[in-house]
Order: structure tokens, then sequence, then C-alpha cells
């Protein structure tokens, strides 16, 4: 009998079904409204957003929570340049997404029809491969290959137009099951050499990366491994979770607003393995590190990470959870130089825990963000999955605030501002059992704030703290520097974001006192329900290092501190 014929559409979403994808994100198009049409029949949820960046950046947040491929969607050139921004997130967080966009018809093609571009050649230097699924009878062809290179090697986003008629078009092809690609493990050869390596060492160090994410037990195994050495574990830039903060080998992640000691043990390192870790410009200190001296063994499932400012003495292509079981297994007894370790590790915990000490707060007006992060410390439960957006904020939360277990943080590893609060609605999506918090900056959170409806419309109850000084403080903290007392195009105008939020369906408190704080967070959090948290901070709080005199303070100041209001919900 000859096979049952299905539309372009039915064969995409039978494909993502069939990859285990329960959730997808998007701002419809009439481009492929024969994909929508399909969905309206499939198990997959259809979680429609107010912006396709937005929708771009729920996916990452979904896949960095869940481990599972994100998937988002838009339309044509126009939603496809809104979602680019959370591509090339996914790219620079190593996360696996699936982006699709609607194409004009194939017979339109290159007459600049309506929206018009070239996806394919847009979205290349974005994604990890971008490609046009040309028919319906390549469709379960292309998907194939796009779900294998989303979640093969080092994870990535993949771009995918669907020309209009294509998701009509009717064929008989048969679906493809997904591709099982096995484990890789290390060559057996060179586990004694890294082994000898790190045992030798008399000041060794972990430097652990995204690559643990995708690995099969392999945080746990870091910890096995880390405390049967007795080598200390630092992360590197926006995986501040991949080991427990708490942990007495723990020695801090090197981000944005690292206090002083991480630098000074990653550059003290005699031996560092580099595990699952790409060796990033913000991790390294812009390169600086692992240090001349340092002799580097690295641990990656993407060799091209091999190759970069330090090339290893040891290249090891194997899976990073392999990589630790092998390296557990061939442990011999006894330990040499293991009471001299002991001994070092505790004198740097100490150091590190001196420094990330939270300060008392300054006096001044508005709330200090060190009052915010003691708050967060004593009423967040280790469980609480925060996401971050980009900003200067950020700083005090790398340095002072401690994750204790897995994937519960999260943050644009592209610096891209929006992030904090729709990656906060993707990650409650995947666990909505979970509570979940997005921090953000003024700046940021206003870029996405519209997503709040999606929010309230999906039931997932996120608590957005927005830390409002009124400015876009990174940038002000940059002109500073190169360019003191000349501000420009820093200073942003006073809002009301409790007014906002009620306008969006969400309870909103504006936080003018320190006092006001902990009460407005821990009732956001008991309600369950999708609130924002405004919290005017002190602006002479340039950065995590900087305090501005207050004869530098530009712009308005505060008004005098007053009681935190709740609007109606």
């Amino acid at each position: 009998m000859p096979a049952e014929e299905r539309t372009g559409g039915q064969l995409i979403v039978q494909a993502l079904e069939d990859a285990g994808i329960l959730h997808c994100f998007g701002v419809p198009g009439e481009s492929f409204l024969g994909v929508l049409d399909a969905l309206y029949d499939s198990s997959i949820k259809v979680v429609s957003t107010r912006h396709e960046g937005g929708a771009s950046f729920m996916a990452a947040g979904y896949a960095r929570t869940s481990g599972e491929i994100g998937v988002c969607f838009g339309t044509r050139a126009v939603g496809t340049a809104n979602m680019a921004i959370g591509v090339h997130n996914a790219r620079q967080d190593s996360l696996p997404m699936l982006a699709f966009a609607g194409q004009v018809n194939r017979s339109f093609a290159g007459r600049e029809a309506f929206q018009e571009v070239d996806l394919v050649a847009a979205m290349s230097p974005l994604a990890k491969w971008a490609a046009e699924i040309p028919s319906a009878d390549r469709a379960p062809e292309v998907m194939a290959k796009a779900i294998n290179l989303a979640t093969s090697g080092r994870p990535g986003p993949v771009f995918l137009a669907i020309p209009q008629d294509v998701c009509d078009e009717l064929t008989d092809a048969a679906a493809r099951p997904p591709v099982t690609v096995a484990t890789a493990h290390p060559d057996p050869a060179v586990i004694p050499a890294v082994l000898d390596g790190l045992l030798g060492a008399r000041r060794p160090v972990i430097f652990a990366g995204g690559g643990l994410y995708r690995s099969p037990q392999a945080l746990d195994l870091l910890v096995r491994f880390a405390e049967r050495t007795q080598i200390p574990v630092i992360t590197s830039w926006r995986h501040h979770d991949e080991f427990p903060n708490d942990h007495p080998l723990f020695l801090g992640c090197a981000s944005l607003g690292t206090a002083p000691p991480v630098w000074d043990r990653l550059a003290e390192a005699d031996v560092m393995l580099v595990l699952g870790n790409r060796l990033q410009e913000l991790s390294t200190s812009g390169y600086a590190y692992p240090a001349a001296g340092t002799r580097l063994f690295q641990v990656d499932i993407d060799p091209a990470t091999f190759v970069n400012h330090r090339s290893p003495e040891l290249a090891v292509m194997s899976d990073a959870g392999a990589m630790l079981s092998a390296l557990i297994e061939r442990i011999p007894e006894p330990l040499p130089l293991l009471a001299e370790r002991r001994d070092r590790n505790r004198a740097d915990r100490r150091r590190f825990e001196d420094a990330t000490v939270i300060p008392d707060p300054p006096a001044g007006d508005g709330v200090p963000y060190a009052h915010v992060m003691r708050t967060l410390a004593r009423t967040l439960s280790p469980d609480t999955i925060v996401s971050s957006d980009a900003g200067n904020f950020y700083g005090w939360l790398a340095r002072y605030y401690r994750f204790r277990q897995a994937r519960t943080y999260l943050g644009p590893a592209s610096g891209g501002m929006g992030f904090g609060l729709p990656g906060a609605i993707g990650a409650k999506i995947a666990r909505p059992e979970t509570p979940v918090i997005s921090l953000s900056g003024d700046g940021g959170f206003l870029m996405t704030a519209a997503e709040l409806e999606t929010a309230a419309r999906y039931g997932a109850g996120v608590v957005a703290i927005v830390l409002d000084n009124a400015r876009q403080g990174t940038i002000r903290m940059h002109q500073e520097a190169q360019f003191p007392g000349r501000v420009i195009a820093t200073e942003l105008g006073r809002t009301d974001l409790s007014l906002v939020a009620r306008g969006l369906g969400v309870a909103g408190y504006l936080v003018e006192d320190s006092s006001d704080f902990e009460a407005a967070l821990q009732e956001a959090l008991r309600s369950g329900a999708p609130a924002v948290i405004q919290v005017r901070m002190d602006r002479d709080q340039l950065s995590v290092q900087k305090r501005l005199p207050a004869a530098e303070v530009t712009g308005h100041r505060l008004r005098q501190p007053g009681k935190a209001r709740r609007g109606d919900y």
C-alpha cells in the first residue's frame, strides 16, 4: 500500500515530537501556518510570546534548566531579526536549540518578495548550522540532521528556514527517528599522564565549564574527583552552579565581579585541568589565564576548543563525565602530597570566604546592593533558580551569592540585555514546582518587560526583581574609566514598574526603603503568581568595585524613602 501523504509542516512537528520536545516558544506568522496547524494536533505545548527575542530567550532558559532542546519560531526577516539575539546567546552558551522561521514561497524567492531576505546567510554566523528545508520530501532528512547537530558535540543552536509552500506541500516521505550518538570516551592511554600531572602538582586546580551540563552525572563525578584528590574547583563565566558553592573545595567563579583571590588562584596554578571549558574572554580575564607557566590539560567534546590563546600540553577529546569516571577509577592509594594540598586548600578557601563576605550596606539614598544580596541569601531556598540579566548589578550576584544546587543559575553568556525575565519564564515552564526569580537592571528589564503578560497568561509564577538605578550602569562604568566626567547617553528616566506590572496582569511592588524589600520578596514568593519587585537602588554605587562621589552623580536624585507599595493583582 502507498505510504500516507503528509505535509511538510506535519513532518517537521513529528520530528520534534520524536525528539521528545514538550514546549516551543514563539510569535505566530502567516509564513509558517502549516507548521502551526500541525502543532494544533500535537503533544507539544506552544507558548505564544510577545516578541521573538523573548521567545528565543525563553527557549534558552528552558534548555539550560531542563537539559533538553529549546525550540523557538518566528516569521521571515522581521521575526528572524528579533529572534537572532537569543540564537546568538545559545551559541555563546553552548545550548541545544532549534530556531525556525517561515520564508517566502519558493517561486517568489529572489524577487525581494514581502519580508524576503536570505535567512540562511543572515543566521549562519550566529548559529551552529543554518539551512533551508528545500521541500517536504527532504524535511525528515533536514530535521534529523538539525536535531543531531543541536545536541551532539558542543551543543548549539540550529536555524532552519521553512518556505511557506513547503509547510503545505504533500509528500509520502517517511519520518526519520532521532540519531543516537554514543558517549565519547577518552583514550585509556592518556589517563595516566593526566592523573600523574595532577597528583604530582602542589597547586593544581580544575577549571570547569559548561561542558559538564550535557554529560551524564558529570557534576556529581566532579565533586567525587575533587574530594578524592583534594584538587579545588573554579568554574567559568556564567557557570556558578557547576560545583556546590558551600563546598570547601570551591574557590569561586571566574567572571565579572569576581573576587581577587579567584584570579590569584588561577595565576598560581602549576597544573590546570580545563574541563568542558572553552576558555572564553571573560572567564580568563581577557585571555590572561591559564598563566604561561601553568601546565595545561584540556578535556572537551569539541576539538575546536583546544587551540586558543593557550594550547594544552595534552588535549583529550572526551565527554567530561566519561573522563572524570576514568580518572576516578585510576586514582592510586596512598595519594602523594595530599596533606599539603589539603592545608593549602583550607587557606585558599578562607581567603575566598573573607573576600566574599557581604559588606555592611553603606549610607546613602536608595537601597544598597549589599542589602539586596543579604536578603536574597537568607530568603531564597537552595533550589531557587536565579535568572540574571546582563548589567552591572551582576557583579554583586557573582561575588556574593552562593549557589548550592546544580541547574539553579542561568544568565546570558552573550551579555545580551533583556534575558533575565524571559529566561526565568523558560526555566519556570521547565520546572514549574521550583521557585524562580529573575534579577535585572531597569535597562535590561524594560527591553523584554512585555513578556510579563506571557507569564500571566501561562501561569508562570516568576518573581522579577528589578534593581533600578535609572541608568545604563555597565556603560556608565566604562565611561567613568575611559572618559571621566563626560557622561552621555547612559542616564535613564524614572519609571514606576509596579504600574506597568499591574497593567500587564501581574502583581507589582515598589520598594524605596531597605526595610521593605524582604517582606515584598516573601509575599511574592508565597503567592506563587508572577510578580515584579522594583527596588530603587543607591545610585552612588556604580559597580561592585566603584562608588561614585556624590558630586559625580548625574541626573535626578531619589526622593525620600517610603513604604513599599503593592499594586492590586
